[in-house]
């Protein structure tokens, strides 16, 4: 009797880690950017800031202009507020400017805005003034462009223009041969976050696999 009820316990105990184990593989929680939404979010954003003003166009980026810390401050507070509210993740993102006129999006978790070394970026958005375009890319490979259009307001001149001096300026004399080609990058599908969402899922469940078999369970008579 005493074993029988050993048994039983047993079979229960073994029951319910593996019910823990199918619930945690089967419910695995993955947050993959959506740049589809990225840039839906950078072209409504500078649509509301041009407030309507068609007066610019595509040849005048290359103008100088003055660089406006007001404006820039302006406009990343707007997209971040953007991107938030379509939820282009799961978790808060912040965006700010890098050297080589970037815009970098990350996981913004202190919500300030200003990425720290211990957050993790989630995408770039890059001008390919060539091409007539921006393109965003995320950290797993995936590409995907948006072409500005041929007239817009003096706020996305500013901001295009600016993104585009930055570019030119840093990938100039001895980093020119890094300067990324865009026009080598295959874009990817339109529809391609809900495969990217189905890898990340296939690959976290194998590495939750390969974790939990790697404990073992005894016991005592």
């Amino acid at each position: 009797m005493q074993f029988a009820k050993l048994s039983y316990f047993s079979f229960v105990l073994l029951f319910c880690v593996g019910a823990v184990c199918v619930a945690g593989c089967s419910g695995v929680n993955v947050d993959v950017v959506d740049l589809n939404k990225v840039l839906d979010s950078f072209e409504s954003t500078l649509a509301e800031l041009d407030g309507g003003d068609e007066t610019a166009s595509a040849d005048a980026l290359a103008q100088p202009v003055e660089e406006d810390k007001e404006k820039e401050n302006e406009f990343l507070a707007a997209f971040a507020k953007n991107l938030n509210a379509a939820k282009v993740v799961k978790r808060t993102v912040g965006v700010e400017f890098n050297e080589s006129g970037s815009i970098i999006g990350f996981a913004d978790g202190d919500k300030n805005n200003t990425k720290s070394t211990t957050e993790q970026q989630l995408f770039t958005l890059d001008i390919d003034a060539e091409r007539n375009r921006v393109v965003a890319s995320d950290t797993g490979g995936h590409y995907r462009d948006h072409h500005y259009r041929p007239r817009f307001g003096f706020f996305s001149g500013y901001m295009l223009g600016s993104m585009l001096r930055r570019n030119t300026s840093y990938y100039s004399g001895a980093r020119a041969s890094a300067k990324p080609d865009f026009s080598k990058k295959t874009m990817s599908p339109k529809n391609y976050h809900s495969s990217a969402v189905s890898k990340a899922k296939t690959t976290a469940r194998a590495s939750s696999r390969s974790r939990s078999g790697s404990r073992g369970f005894s016991f005592g008579k």
